[in-house]
C-alpha cells in the first residue's frame, strides 16, 4: 500500500511544487515503519505554508492517503 500511495501521489506532489513559496515537497517511505509515508515540506515563508495548508493539493493528500490505506 505504501508504494501505491507514493506512486499515485505523484500528481499531488507535482501540484504542490506549483504553489508560491514551495522549496521542497516530497513523500518518502519510512524504512523503520512498513506502510508509513513521511511527508517533508519546506516553504519560503509561514504565509506560503498557511496558504498551502488551505489549498487543494494539501487537502487532497489526506483523501488520497486514506483511500490507499483502506484498499
Amino acid at each position: 500500500m505504501r508504494d501505491e500511495a507514493l506512486i499515485k501521489g505523484k500528481e499531488l506532489i507535482e501540484g504542490a511544487y506549483t504553489e508560491k513559496g514551495c522549496i521542497h515537497y516530497l513523500w518518502t517511505a519510512d524504512l523503520n515503519h512498513p506502510g508509513r509515508v513521511v511527508v517533508y515540506e519546506e516553504w519560503e515563508s509561514g504565509a506560503d505554508l498557511e496558504a498551502h495548508l488551505k489549498g487543494e493539493w494539501y487537502l487532497n493528500m489526506f483523501g488520497h492517503l486514506a483511500k490507499v490505506q483502506h484498499t
